[in-house]
């Protein structure tokens, strides 16, 4: 059986290595990729999710929530994964046509198909309090939730 999955990611190389080897998964459906600040900002983790989708060019291509939110001021500077958080590597992207906030997205996705979502976070939960915030029954809806901690 396939597992739908939705993924939050503040992506850096471990969270955007992450994405590649979930959208490669044959028992994975990546339903969602939503965007949070936190290694980068949420407009660059919003490039970054975007990036490594149009590398790869699934079949099925997830639907991508946007994050305008700066990186927490308490992080340590980014070193090994550069200030675009994907090191050296430099991929145009081409801005979002119809752009949905990233907590919106979730709580559409998980409204949509009640039970059957895993939602896997890879930063900082934001976007799940704002998530939560927004509807109360959200985490009831949620098939499964792993963090990353």
């Amino acid at each position: 059986m396939v597992q739908k999955l939705v993924i939050d990611a503040d992506p850096g190389i471990g969270d955007a290595l992450a994405i590649v080897l979930a959208l490669r998964d044959p028992d994975v459906e990546v339903v969602g990729l939503t965007a949070t600040a936190g290694r980068v900002s949420g407009l660059v983790a919003t490039q970054n999710v975007q990036a490594v989708i149009d590398c790869l060019d699934p079949s099925r291509r997830p639907r991508v929530g946007h994050s305008d939110a700066l990186s927490p001021p308490l992080l340590p500077p980014v070193s090994l994964d550069g200030l675009s958080g994907l090191g050296d590597w430099n991929v145009p992207v081409v801005g979002l046509h119809q752009r949905h906030e990233s907590a919106r997205l979730l709580v559409e996705i998980v409204r949509d198909q009640p039970y059957e979502i895993t939602l896997l976070t890879l930063g900082p939960l934001t976007n799940v309090g704002l998530a939560s915030e927004m509807a109360p029954d959200f985490f009831d809806l949620l098939g499964g939730l792993v963090c990353l901690g």
